[in-house]
């Protein structure tokens, strides 16, 4: 009679803790170490990646893990060391959707060994990164353009000599927009710019195609125009300092 009653009490116990496993916000899974092939899995693994137990359980960690599958040695090399791992990675759905995960391994000595990871979804986590980033950009980009006017402003304010004067905003815009290449020119009758300044990278040609408006006709006004090398200064006429101005405020745009 006692020995049914702690078998009861034994079964009561694995399943309060099967129901805990399965209940947990982060993906169980237990592998083994030489095949990597799942042993187990809780719920959440399951609802996370699409599979059910039993499919999971003819798979192995190949089979879910994108990245894994491109460099193990290197999570291995920190299980023999320490015997736990910590990294990120992505892992694949049933459905071929991907997801990042942060996966927590520890290796474990039962009756035998078995490596045990805890992989937690962290796709709002990079997310909010991504988001970070961005505006740490966007932050960097205001603040340098702040620079950039400033610097601009005074230049205009302290030459008196045209050419120096478009030589310096142009390595200001080089400088502070973190351009390859930026320049000032004046289109000719034929449709062409001449270079007045320049600064960084240059390509070595002194003339460029005009640019124009959707109207095949010739902007009116400075703009500036951005490339894959750099920030284009377009100018129409002999340019003013207030034009000058205005083409380098454009840059918020």
């Amino acid at each position: 009679m006692g020995d049914i009653t702690e078998r009861k009490q034994a079964e009561t116990k694995l399943k309060l803790v099967r129901a805990l496993l399965d209940n947990s916000n982060d993906a169980i899974e237990v592998l083994d170490p030489v095949t990597l092939r799942f042993l187990d899995i809780n719920a959440t693994g399951c609802l996370a990646l699409g599979y059910t137990r039993e499919e999971l359980l003819s798979m192995t960690i190949y089979d879910i893990d994108m990245a894994y599958s491109v460099a193990p040695q290197k999570v291995l090399a920190q299980l023999r060391e320490s015997e736990h791992a910590l990294f990120e990675t992505i892992h694949r759905r049933k459905d071929g959707s991907t997801f990042p995960v942060e996966v927590n391994v520890v290796s474990v000595e039962l009756d035998k060994p078995y490596l045990l990871a805890i992989t937690r979804d962290i796709t709002e986590r990079k997310l909010l990164e991504a988001a970070q980033q961005d505006s740490a950009r966007r932050l960097q980009r205001i603040i340098d353009f702040s620079v950039l006017l400033s610097s601009a402003n005074e230049a205009i304010a302290q030459m008196e000599n045209e050419a120096d004067l478009l030589r310096s905003l142009c390595e200001l815009a080089v400088h502070h927009a973190h351009l390859r290449l930026a320049w000032i020119g004046q289109p000719d009758s034929d449709g062409w710019f001449q270079m007045l300044a320049a600064g960084g990278l240059s390509g070595g040609d002194t003339y460029i195609r005009v640019r124009r408006t959707s109207r095949g006709t010739r902007t009116s006004r400075p703009v500036l125009a951005r490339s894959k090398i750099g920030l284009q200064c377009v100018i129409h006429q002999k340019p003013s300092h207030e034009a000058l101005g205005a083409a380098c405020r454009s840059l918020r745009d």
